[in-house]
């Protein structure tokens, strides 16, 4: 699995954009008033999202310093970002030919080409500028990441680890390194380099790649374990998903479903149920759950906690499970039973709303479960019908 190729040059185009609009020239005393004048309205027009506007500014500028770096790459990356790419790679020639030694023009006109998915000329692009400067990280950054698309993924490692040892503080260099050592099967060094990775970035974007490219990785292997799952053949399932937990012992859903199929097999383990969820939720360290798959696990979790008498703990997590605010009805249902047996019948009731709101049935299970006899005598448990009346008839 490749990390998206779209959002990448988004960043790549950004990078240069922004990097270069806040840029001032360094002969900005001796430039012309208008010129100046130009840059500062182009700049601002740029961080207005005003694209259109900022060109024709820093074009006006161009007209009078024809040879300003900053004018060029800025007019370059603003053709590049409003999809203009003829007159991008027009103004990044221009810059190459004024300035045929500066890697960057290089590495700008190489992520022009890799937008428009002209792998061979970015590769060639890249390959330049790290020859032109063999201490720049983005160069061999966007060479290993351009090489990982066209399936050079040996070539894609060597580029990607000098990437790292010129720069270890940019976690995009680890994840596709992550990826480039999946390719080629080597499972241990893509863990260290993606734990590298979010060491740096533990931002939920960093551990949303992370799952994804584990996703990938685990691919029919991971669809036939939840398809054991989904078919109550529990006895499949859990045999599969700790051989996928041994491959990939990071990954948070691997866990929850190993604790899934424990939870509803017959006869149930909780024990061992419960020790897998928590190392879920141990697991979100490094990769991410939709809210839907994090409410399901809390609620499961909480259901183990209430059955063993820990009414503490079970109530905690059916709100945690709640406030994850999916469409998942049974948490409601249960945050409520929980809050109902502490005589909270109004929070109650409004935990019964929910749930039928999103699954109406969930008004007979109030109706009729032998836990909730005492707040079906409350005027909280009319207040509900009422409301569930007032929903249905709307």
């Amino acid at each position: 699995m490749l990390l998206n190729c779209k959002n990448i040059i988004t960043v790549l185009t950004l990078i240069f954009t922004i990097g270069w609009v806040n840029a001032i020239p360094a002969n900005a005393s001796r430039t012309s008033e208008n010129v100046k004048k130009h840059i500062k309205l182009g700049k601002y027009a740029a961080q207005s999202s005003d694209y259109d506007r900022s060109i024709q500014h820093y074009k006006e500028a161009l007209n009078t310093s024809p040879r300003s770096k900053t004018i060029l790459f800025t007019l370059g990356a603003l053709y590049q970002k409003t999809g203009e790419y003829e007159k991008a790679e027009k103004i990044y020639n221009k810059l190459i030919d004024l300035y045929p030694l500066d890697a960057n023009a290089r590495l700008s006109r190489g992520g022009l080409f890799l937008v428009q998915n002209k792998i061979n000329l970015a590769v060639n692009e890249f390959q330049m500028a790290t020859e032109l400067d063999r201490e720049n990280s983005a160069a061999y950054r966007n060479l290993g990441y351009a090489q990982l698309i066209g399936g050079a993924d040996y070539s894609a490692v060597k580029s990607l680890e000098k990437a790292a040892n010129l720069n270890t503080n940019d976690a995009l260099i680890y994840f596709d390194l992550g990826v480039a050592y999946s390719k080629l099967g080597k499972a241990k060094k893509a863990l260290r380099a993606f734990h590298s990775g979010l060491a740096i970035d533990n931002s939920f974007a960093g551990k949303q790649t992370y799952t994804k490219v584990l996703e990938d990785c685990e691919g029919d292997r991971l669809t036939t374990a939840i398809s054991y799952f989904n078919n109550n053949n529990f006895k499949k399932a859990k045999k599969e998903f700790k051989n996928l937990i041994s491959d990939f012992p990071d990954h948070a859903l691997l866990y929850v479903y190993l604790g899934h199929t424990l939870h509803f097999k017959k006869p149930p383990e909780p024990f061992a149920a419960e020790i897998a969820y928590r190392k879920a939720l141990a697991n979100l360290n490094f990769t991410v759950l939709t809210p839907l798959q994090n409410a399901y696990l809390l609620d499961n979790l909480g259901m183990i906690r209430m059955n063993l008498g820990d009414y503490a703990e079970a109530e905690d997590l059916f709100k945690k499970a709640v406030d994850k605010n999916t469409e998942y009805p049974v948490a409601y249902f249960n945050y409520g039973c929980m809050l109902a047996r502490r005589g909270l019948n109004d929070p109650a009731a409004v935990s019964f709303a929910e749930a039928a709101r999103y699954d109406k049935h969930f008004v007979n299970y109030v109706s009729s479960h032998a836990a909730l006899d005492d707040f079906r005598k409350t005027s909280a448990y009319t207040n509900f019908l009422s409301t569930f009346k007032l929903i249905t008839n709307n």
